[in-house]
């Protein structure tokens, strides 16, 4: 994939998570294949293996949301930054370390690969990419000097608000799916978006005292197109919806931002 603008690294990434999720037709043998997986994703930098259930949340506009229970295996890298998910319909990669798209790209090809030759999915459903970062700025400084005039919302004392926390979205169609740009504020100690927690990932390094503010941003961009489970198809795609999420994620971001994050273009 060409991209438009040089990769953008971030020495001092604000990046908590970025989950990649390839929505596929149900395969119910799935668990027959699990042990080739496993010694594929363990001589390919994922020797940590978790087996489970796992909760997935449907909503129905208009009614109540449907919580299905199903099995998952997590095969995780040895830092447990990195985890690849693999249930009967999805397969997830997620990490909490992130270098550029490049790098997180290579491990969701491998993730595709090998479940691709052991279970042979037919279908791809869905496609989507996810990046959430945490907005903690320093002494001194607010949490408006890093988000572009468009994410701040109103002014909590000029509506006679004593205390006020943001959250609002944007949604809209791109011309690779669809687009969800959120900015959400909370001082309950957590620093993910309810949906995304509780997390396998090790966060020990990460700490949030209760009643501290801070600001998620999160960007969610996905497709639902039906296509053949086609690798290199699947990876172009991927591409292009990580295209817009770059892009948004500069429009957003001030330059003082960019530059407590630690900006380099390669």
């Amino acid at each position: 994939m060409k991209r438009s603008r040089p990769p953008l690294k971030l020495h001092k990434s604000p990046l908590v998570l970025v989950l990649a999720q390839v929505r596929i037709s149900h395969v119910a043998k799935m668990g027959d294949y699990v042990d080739d997986v496993q010694e594929r994703l363990r001589r390919s930098g994922f020797p940590r293996f978790e087996e489970g259930r796992g909760h997935e949340i449907l909503l129905h506009p208009g009614l109540q949301p449907e919580i299905r229970e199903h099995s998952r295996w997590e095969f995780q890298n040895k830092e447990r930054s990195a985890g690849i998910i693999v249930m009967q319909n999805a397969i997830v990669l997620h990490a909490n370390s992130y270098d550029t798209f490049d790098h997180f790209a290579k491990s969701l090809r491998l993730a595709l690969e090998v479940i691709g030759d052991a279970a042979k999915p037919a279908l791809v459903e869905r496609l989507g990419l996810r990046y959430v970062d945490l907005i903690r700025p320093d002494a001194g400084e607010s949490w408006t000097d890093y988000l572009k005039p468009g994410l701040h919302g109103l002014t909590p004392s000029a509506i006679g608000m004593t205390e006020g926390l943001q959250r609002h979205e944007t949604v809209g169609a791109t011309k690779v799916g669809q687009l969800v740009v959120r900015c959400v504020q909370s001082t309950d100690g957590g620093f993910l978006p309810a949906d995304l927690s509780p997390t396998t990932l090790d966060y020990a390094k990460l700490t949030v005292r209760q009643g501290e503010l801070v600001t998620l941003l999160d960007f969610d961009h996905f497709t639902q197109v039906t296509r053949d489970y086609d690798v290199d198809q699947v990876m172009t795609a991927m591409w292009e919806l990580h295209e817009n999420l770059d892009v948004t994620f500069r429009e957003a971001t001030t330059d003082l931002a960019m530059k407590k994050w630690g900006a380099q273009s390669l």
